[in-house]
């Protein structure tokens, strides 16, 4: 039983990644991860016998399911990730270690899948016949990188960056996840796939991350590993602007801030989420109070119109690429304040605790949801759900 969880537990964070291929492996997981909880210490009894409110707030969640409009039912459901995570962790017989050790491995196995099937690629098409194409190395960039397995970068890197985070945070602890040599090695690999993803945002939190963890190192006195950390923060900022498709996507989003004629023929995706934030600022001034979740529309349509209006080259309806703009455009201002105490008590947490990991958690967080409204995604929130379950759950903290 207690392989099982741990295979179980290890394939977990896996199946989110591999999400935007099947969600069925997901589904399965959860229910044998919710079996195992209730055989082994009959949680949902015991909880219903102590705790009635749960039973009220569970029939009034599930009334807003059943007989709520189509967008506040899915939006309900999707929500439910949250409970199922945390019951799924914090009943957990696995130590906090293990978890966080067996989130580390998954996404590792992914990232080598993506270098696996992208090396594979290239030795099919002829490693010099490859080479020779214009411009080839925009063809294991980006969406080139993570096409085979039909998954965003964006999630891709939500997912590296917290490993780097559960990884750096061991020079805190007194127990180790892996070696020294085999903790650069992994690192090493995990910066490579996350510059080859060329997400904008993941430079900035990866860069800041790296930042607080020297800050850190320093007010434990460890001088040397915060030398070593100063060397590493620099060396990702000289190698993002090496790469010539990295740096070429970083600037050209810059164009229009730095008086430069613009392709007429690519996207701008500053100017873009600039458009669509623009909109749906002047949404939710419209509709501070009944957002457009509960009048029963689209947020997507809700903005399209006055995006479109302020770039013209916007084809399709988007969301509003923004947490908090997000929460705003649904619920009204109430979303806004809601999600904003989320955050701020995550930071206070962190800070409380002394917690690297925690305030780094919290950054990756708090970043990209400037610039993505993950938490409306299932992939997005599912990370969110595991990660909080992980630092948040008071789990055993026996070596198993």
């Amino acid at each position: 039983m207690k392989l099982l969880e741990k295979i179980a537990f290890f394939l977990l964070p896996l199946s989110i990644l591999f999400s935007s291929l099947n969600f069925i492996p997901n589904r399965i997981l959860i229910i044998l991860l919710l079996f195992l909880v209730f055989i082994r210490v009959g949680f949902f009894l015991s909880l219903l016998i102590k705790k009635k409110w749960i039973i009220v707030i569970s029939l009034l969640y599930l009334l807003l399911i059943l007989f709520g409009n189509r967008y506040l039912s899915k939006e309900a459901i999707l929500f439910l990730t949250f409970p199922i995570y945390l019951i799924i962790y914090r009943q957990s017989s696995l130590s906090k270690f293990l978890l966080k050790k067996y989130f580390i491995l998954a996404v590792l196995f992914y990232s080598v899948l993506l270098l696996l099937f992208k090396t594979i690629h290239i030795i099919s098409f002829g490693f010099f016949n490859f080479i020779e194409q214009e411009q080839w190395w925009n063809q294991i960039l980006y969406k080139n990188l993570t096409s085979d397995l039909h998954a965003h970068p964006t999630y891709v890197a939500m997912f590296i960056i917290a490993s780097i985070v559960i990884l750096l945070g061991q020079s805190f602890n007194e127990k180790k996840y892996f070696s020294p040599v085999k903790s650069i090695f992994i690192q090493a690999l995990f910066l490579l796939v996350l510059i080859l993803l060329v997400v904008k945002i993941s430079f900035i939190t990866i860069n800041l991350i790296l930042a607080t963890y020297i800050i850190f190192l320093i007010f434990n006195k460890q001088l040397m590993t915060a030398a070593k950390g100063l060397i590493l923060l620099l060396l990702i900022g000289l190698a993002i602007f090496q790469i010539p498709g990295v740096k070429q996507r970083l600037l050209n989003d810059l164009q229009p801030f730095q008086n430069i004629h613009l392709n007429v023929s690519e996207e701008n995706k500053l100017l873009e989420r600039t458009a669509l934030w623009k909109a749906s600022f002047n949404d939710i001034s419209k509709h501070p109070i009944s957002g457009t979740s509960f009048r029963g529309i689209s947020s997507k349509s809700s903005i399209y119109k006055e995006a479109k209006s302020l770039y013209p080259k916007l084809q399709k309806e988007k969301n509003c690429h923004n947490n908090f703009l997000e929460c705003g455009v649904r619920y009204g201002i109430l979303g806004i304040i809601l999600f904003s105490l989320m955050t701020i008590f995550l930071l206070i947490t962190g800070l409380k605790q002394g917690s690297f990991e925690i305030i780094g958690i919290w950054i990756l967080l708090f970043l990209f949801s400037l610039t993505e409204s993950f938490m409306f995604r299932e992939q997005g929130i599912s990370i969110v759900a595991i990660l909080i379950a992980i630092f948040g759950a008071r789990l055993y903290e026996r070596d198993i």
